[in-house]
């Protein structure tokens, strides 16, 4: 089963109130030479309570604050160059495969930990 969207969960849980949303759209993605991929979004957020939202063929970046509470809040940031991590997510073929890669900078002095959860159309849990 071919993977189709990955979910970049970092660690804060705090909610980041002034959200940035994409567009409706249709993802389509090869699966093979004969078949592909088709799912409608509607109005989705690049980050949602500082979980980062990042479909394939994308790239983006997130700034990171510092709360009072003592977490960070995960920032949605449209211009790469001014973020503190940029993220690129993109399908390429490689030979008679298909691929995809995730890209991640950090542009921080600090050290940068996160987890991540890719989802695979049609499976739960």
């Amino acid at each position: 089963m071919k993977y189709i969207w990955l979910f970049i969960i970092l660690s804060s849980q705090a909610f980041a109130e002034n959200s940035t949303f994409r567009d409706p759209f249709t993802l389509q993605l090869p699966i093979d030479k004969k078949q592909y991929y088709e799912q409608k979004f509607e109005k989705i957020p690049f980050v949602y309570e500082n979980t980062v939202l990042l479909f394939v063929n994308e790239s983006f970046g997130i700034n990171l604050k510092p709360s009072q509470s003592g977490k960070i809040d995960v920032i949605y940031e449209k211009n790469i160059e001014k973020a503190d991590v940029s993220l690129e997510f993109t399908q390429k073929k490689l030979g008679k495969n298909l691929t995809m890669m995730l890209q991640i900078k950090n542009n921080t002095k600090k050290t940068l930990v996160m987890q991540g959860l890719m989802t695979v159309p049609g499976k739960k849990g």
